[in-house]
C-alpha cells in the first residue's frame, strides 16, 4: 500500500467522562471526579492463539490512590502509570507517575514524581521516558512545564527547554519518531517561546530545540500516532489546519515536506477524535465521538 494513503477505520467510543470513570486515558483538563476506582491498574490477561481469553484480571501491587490516565510497558519487564493519584502500591513519592517492575513486584517512584496530572506517556527506546500533563514541576525541576523526560541513565526529571505555556493548559498526546524527534500536543499557546507552536510542537534531541510544525491550530489536540517513519496524524476538536478543506478533526502531517494535509474529508459529523492507532500495513485506526 502507498505511503500516505492509508486506510481509515473509524470506531466511536465512550465520552472522556466515562473513560475517566474507568480509569482509562482520556485528555482532560479538570480534575477527575471523586469515586473513581482506585484500584484501577490491572494485568492483562493472557490470549491462546485462537483469542481465547485465559485467567482473570488481578490488582497490581494494591494499584494506585487515584485515576491512572495512561500506560506505557518498557522492554525492561516495566509498567509505567501516569495520572491523578499520590501513592502507588504504598509509595508515597509516586506522584501522578510511578514504574511497576515485573522483576521485584513493587512500585518505584521516578524520582518525587509530580505536582500536577500526567495523562500521557510516551517511551524513547527503554532508557527515556517522556511524561505530559497539567504538571509544572518534575522532580524537583522548575522549568519541566506540563512535558518532562525520565532518564533512566541517571534516574533525573530532564525539562525540554522550558516546556509548554498558556491559559488553559495541559500536553494531551505524545508521539516519538525513530530519529529521535518527539512531538508533544494538546492545549497550549507556546513551547518555550517558539512562534507558530500553539497546540503542536516538535521537539529535536539533535539539536536540543522546539520547532514549529507550521501555523497555528484553532483548538486543541487529543491524540497523536505516526504512520510509517514519515507521517504524523493529529486528531482532536479543531475545525481545520490552515484552510485545508477536510481536515476537520483529523489531519497528516509529512515530515518530508513539512507540510499537512488532509486524510479523505476528516471527520465531519460529531464533537471530536479523542484516540488513534496505526499498524505497519498503513491501517489508522481512528476513535471518538462522532
Amino acid at each position: 500500500m502507498r505511503r500516505g494513503f492509508p486506510v481509515i477505520r473509524a470506531a466511536s467510543v465512550m465520552s472522556a467522562a466515562a473513560l475517566i470513570a474507568l480509569g482509562l486515558a482520556a485528555p482532560l483538563i479538570t480534575q477527575p471526579a471523586a469515586g473513581a476506582s482506585a484500584s484501577n491498574v490491572r494485568v492483562t490477561p493472557r490470549s491462546l492463539a485462537d483469542d481465547t481469553v485465559l485467567g482473570v484480571f488481578s490488582s497490581v501491587g494494591g494499584g494506585v490512590n487515584g485515576t491512572v490516565a495512561a500506560l506505557a510497558v518498557g522492554g525492561d519487564d516495566t509498567v509505567y502509570a501516569g495520572g491523578y493519584f499520590a501513592n502507588a502500591g504504598g509509595n508515597p513519592n509516586a506522584d501522578g507517575i510511578a514504574a511497576w517492575s515485573n522483576r521485584d513486584d513493587t512500585w518505584h517512584a521516578l524520582g518525587s514524581g509530580m505536582n500536577g496530572p500526567v495523562v500521557t506517556l510516551a517511551l524513547q527506546g527503554d532508557d527515556t521516558l517522556y511524561a505530559g500533563g497539567g504538571f509544572t514541576n518534575a522532580g524537583g525541576n522548575p522549568n519541566a512545564d506540563r512535558i518532562a523526560a525520565w532518564s533512566n541513565r541517571d534516574d533525573t526529571w530532564h525539562a525540554l527547554g522550558v516546556g509548554v505555556t498558556g491559559s488553559p493548559v495541559q500536553v494531551n498526546a505524545l508521539a516519538v519518531q525513530r530519529d529521535d524527534t518527539l512531538y508533544v500536543a494538546g492545549l497550549f499557546d507556546f513551547a518555550s517561546g517558539v512562534p507558530d507552536t500553539s497546540d503542536i510542537a516538535a521537539w529535536s534531541n539533535t539539536d536540543d530545540t522546539w520547532h514549529s510544525l507550521g501555523p497555528a491550530w484553532p483548538l486543541q489536540i487529543n491524540a497523536l500516532t505516526l504512520l510509517g517513519d514519515d507521517t504524523l496524524i493529529a486528531g482532536g476538536p479543531f475545525l481545520g489546519v490552515g484552510g485545508l478543506s477536510g481536515t476537520r478533526n483529523l489531519a497528516a502531517w509529512s515530515t518530508r515536506s513539512g507540510n499537512w494535509s488532509a486524510l479523505d474529508r476528516g471527520v465531519t459529523a460529531g464533537c471530536c477524535v479523542q484516540a488513534l492507532a496505526a499498524q505497519r500495513d498503513d491501517t489508522l485506526y481512528v476513535g471518538g465521538r462522532f
